[in-house]
C-alpha cells in the first residue's frame, strides 16, 4: 500500500518515493497517476468517478492499493458501486 496525503494539481515528474517538495503540488489522483504501481487503481478511480471526488476540497489520506493488491481481485465481476465501496474504505478525511 501507498499513503497519499497531499494533493493541489500536477505531479509530472514525481520518483518514488516522492520527495514532500512534489507532493505539495499534487492531487491524490495525480499523484496515484504519477507513480508505478497503482494502474488498477487509477483505473478504478476514473470508472468510479472518485478521481474527480479526489481533486476537491482536501485533505484526504488514501490508504493506496497497489497492482500487486489488486492481483487476486476481478474487477470486471464487480458494479461500479461496489468499486467505489471497496475504494472509499481506504479513504480518510483529513491527514492521518
Amino acid at each position: 500500500f501507498g499513503i497519499f496525503d497531499k494533493w493541489t494539481s500536477s505531479c509530472e515528474g514525481t520518483t518514488h518515493p516522492p520527495q514532500k517538495s512534489i507532493l505539495a503540488k499534487c492531487s491524490i489522483a495525480a499523484l496515484a497517476k504519477s507513480l508505478d504501481g497503482f494502474e488498477t487503481l487509477n483505473g478504478a478511480l476514473k470508472a468510479t468517478g472518485l478521481d474527480e471526488v479526489l481533486m476537491g476540497k482536501g485533505p484526504f489520506t488514501v490508504f493506496a492499493p497497489t497492482d500487486g493488491a489488486f492481483a487476486g481481485v476481478d474487477l470486471s465481476r464487480l458494479t461500479t458501486d461496489q468499486i467505489a465501496d471497496v475504494l472509499t474504505y481506504h479513504v480518510v478525511e483529513g491527514k492521518v
